[in-house]
């Protein structure tokens, strides 16, 4: 996004400034410094202005990319706009990581009161923040799915000038090297194959295993004929997938 020249007062050297700013506002909005030895691409497709997100790819040379997002989601937000904003993040979050099979997540920002339970009941990601940030709240959250940084978490700073939230550092650790890849077998479950599976079980005959006496064989005809419309629609298919450590799981779905 292209820059104002007030954005210009506050470049630092070494660095690229990106900004997102709310519309139809002074003020507020999202930034994020990134060090120019990264490759960034700016995903402009998931940011949304009217939540304050911002989306992008990074990658250190001869490491795993990042999914990174930075967020600012306000106090009190009306049930409309925080299901919308819930449904924004998890929804780009399924996309990326779709896309960005490799990818690792950084999710950051000020969320206040926003339930974040959903995103880490949907995603493998731990959030690290383990103190207050501004007074006795904890409003400033980071969430990860790197191990690194789950283990060595993050630290206190001062606020920074006359920000009353603290600032939040994190460790260096070793950068996140690229993931062997392995063949896997899974299913392929799309929004269109489960409503082709709920029509097909809807239009089915049952007739066969009415008639049936033995319990047996009807949980057998009812097994064998749900598993047959499982298989029409959503068949096993062998793909590349990423292996970062031989006890971590790979989801099927």
């Amino acid at each position: 996004m292209a820059k104002c020249d007030k954005e210009r007062l506050y470049s630092i050297d070494g660095f690229s400034l990106f900004t997102s700013n709310r519309k139809n506002r002074i003020g507020g909005g999202v930034a994020v410094y990134v060090c120019n030895n990264l490759a960034v691409t700016e995903l402009c497709s998931y940011t949304n202005q009217q939540v304050s997100t911002y989306w992008f790819l990074m990658q250190q040379p001869g490491s795993t990319p990042i999914i990174f997002c930075t967020a600012y989601i306000p106090p009190a937000l009306p049930k409309k706009k925080s299901d919308d904003t819930l449904e924004h993040i998890i929804s780009t979050l399924a996309k990326s990581v779709k896309k960005h099979k490799s990818a690792k997540i950084f999710l950051c920002g000020d969320f206040n009161d926003f339930d974040t339970s959903e995103m880490t009941n949907l995603f493998p990601l731990e959030q690290i923040v383990t103190f207050p940030t501004r007074e006795d709240r904890k409003l400033d959250l980071i969430f990860t799915d790197v191990e690194e940084y789950i283990a060595t978490g993050c630290i206190k700073e001062p606020p920074i000038l006359t920000n009353d939230h603290c600032a939040i550092t994190m460790p260096a650790t070793n950068r996140i090297l690229q993931p062997k890849y392995q063949s896997v077998i899974k299913r392929m479950i799309t929004p269109q194959s489960k409503i082709a599976i709920t029509q097909e079980l809807a239009g089915t005959n049952w007739d066969c295993i009415y008639k049936e006496n033995n319990v047996d064989k009807k949980a057998e005809l009812l097994r064998t004929k749900i598993c047959d419309i499982y298989n029409k629609h959503c068949p096993e298919q062998k793909v590349r997938a990423p292996c970062w450590k031989a006890n971590h799981h790979i989801s099927a779905n």
